[in-house]
C-alpha cells in the first residue's frame, strides 16, 4: 500500500516536456481532498496553464475501464473538483486585484477561466491504486 507521502513524492516530481513547440518544466500538484475511495487518479489541466496540471484522488467507481473515466461522473463533479483546487491553491486572479496585475499569480494558483481537460493518471501502479 502506497502512503500519502509516497504518492505526493511520485505525483509532484517535476519533469521536462515539449508542448506546442515550447519546452516546459512541469510541476504537477496533488490536491489534499479525496473523493470516494481515492483509488483512481484524475489529472485536471486548466487550459490557461497547460502543460501544468493537478492530480486528484477520486473514487475508482468513476472509471469505466482502467483507461477511461465515465464522463457523467466527471461532468457532475468537475465544478466541485475545480472549486476544491481553487480553495487549496488560490485563484490566479481575484475580482479586487489591481489593474496592473496582468499575468496573475504563478502556478500552482488555479486559472480555470477558459475551462479544463481531464485524464486518467496511470502511475503509480500499486495494488491499491490499480
Amino acid at each position: 500500500m502506497i502512503t500519502e507521502n509516497e504518492l505526493r513524492t511520485h505525483v509532484e516530481k517535476r519533469y521536462r516536456t515539449e508542448f506546442w513547440g515550447g519546452k516546459y518544466l512541469v510541476s504537477p500538484r496533488l490536491i489534499e481532498r479525496t473523493w470516494g475511495d481515492g483509488k483512481a487518479l484524475l489529472g485536471v489541466q486548466p487550459l490557461n496553464t497547460r502543460p501544468q496540471y493537478y492530480v486528484v484522488r477520486v473514487d475508482s467507481a468513476w472509471l469505466d475501464t482502467k483507461y477511461q473515466f465515465k464522463s457523467d461522473e466527471i461532468y457532475e463533479r468537475i465544478d466541485e473538483i475545480t472549486d476544491a483546487i481553487e480553495e487549496e491553491f488560490g485563484r490566479a486572479w481575484y475580482d479586487d486585484d489591481p489593474p496592473q496585475r496582468k499575468s496573475g499569480r504563478k502556478w500552482p494558483a488555479a486559472n480555470f477561466e477558459c475551462g479544463c481537460c481531464w485524464f486518467v493518471v496511470h502511475e503509480p501502479k500499486t495494488p491499491n491504486m490499480e
